[in-house]
């Protein structure tokens, strides 16, 4: 059967029904076209122009968003769209999140231990007989545990 330009125009579908398809807004599928995620053809329909989208940018769609639902930015999933050399696997995506939370989950108690020694030491210097508030010491020990708690939050 012979590709004409009408057969090949029916298998193309309109913003809303790729938007019932995929659970994608029309919004947020315009939003995605300006980032490059998505690239739809153009139809001119009289004076307009009417999005079309192929079965390919549906299932490019629903990969994308299981990738933001994972928390993954749009910007990032532009690039591996826009370069076709770039093979991302879905799989190896949720398990680098998963060991990343791991990770920043030893972090922060490696760095809670952290604090509550220094802590202890601050509790020293404060329990002994000829403690200052000046003392250089006891300064630079409240310091790192500012900068612990800074890093404890970014952490979260």
């Amino acid at each position: 059967m012979l590709k004409t330009k009408a057969n090949v125009q029916s298998k193309l579908l309109t913003i809303q029904q790729v938007a019932a398809m995929t659970q994608i807004t029309p919004r947020q599928l315009r939003y995605w076209e300006r980032y490059g995620v998505v690239k739809p053809k153009f139809v001119n329909k009289g004076r307009r122009q009417d999005r079309r989208y192929s079965l390919r940018d549906v299932a490019m769609l629903k990969k994308a968003l299981h990738l933001r639902k994972k928390k993954m930015s749009i910007r990032k999933l532009s690039k591996i769209i826009k370069n076709p050399g770039l093979q991302f696997d879905v799989k190896a995506f949720d398990i680098e999140q998963k060991f990343s939370k791991e990770r920043n989950q030893l972090i922060g108690e490696a760095l809670t231990l952290l604090r509550d020694q220094i802590n202890d030491q601050i509790k020293a210097l404060e329990s002994s007989p000829s403690f200052e508030a000046e003392n250089n010491d006891y300064i630079r020990l409240v310091s790192k545990v500012e900068n612990v708690e800074n890093l404890l939050a970014e952490l979260e």
